[in-house]
């Protein structure tokens, strides 16, 4: 919970919530101050943080197609595809790289290969730079000119 925050900072007031047998218990570990310049990652939008170990950890949440868009669809369907046809080919006692087989198998690679780079590509969080920055807006000062 954000408790005060300055022209170039912010204090955060830490806690967490533990559930055990008898309930709920909370666990504070203090305020700490953070600079504006020292955060470099906030999470998406529609990411859920929750607190495992007393550690943040980042999940899906209610992001749409999240599982589409960080490949793991695409590299199942891949893989398996792959592994099934590598098991009925086995089963037949076919050659795996025939003619006619081939492109199959090149198709499931390419399903893979496309899954793969949208994992290398898919980030859980907004990395702060040129895009995505922090600004200190000071509302006192807009609310004096407002009137």
């Amino acid at each position: 919970m954000i408790t005060l925050i300055r022209n170039d900072s912010f204090y955060i007031h830490e806690f967490a919530l533990r559930y055990t047998m008898s309930g709920i218990d909370t666990v504070h570990f203090g305020v700490t101050g953070e600079l504006l310049r020292n955060v470099t990652l906030m999470p998406r939008p529609a990411a859920m943080v929750h607190y495992k170990n007393d550690r943040p950890v980042i999940t899906h949440g209610h992001e749409k197609f999240a599982w589409v868009k960080n490949g793991l669809v695409l590299q199942v369907a891949g893989g398996g595809y792959l592994a099934l046809n590598a098991f009925n080919t086995a089963r037949d006692k076919e050659r795996l790289f025939t003619a006619s087989n081939t492109p199959r198998l090149i198709a499931g690679a390419f399903v893979f290969l496309v899954g793969r780079v949208l994992q290398m590509s898919y980030r859980q969080h907004l990395q702060l730079g040129r895009k995505y920055h922090l600004e200190y807006i000071d509302l006192s000062v807009v609310a004096e000119r407002a009137f």
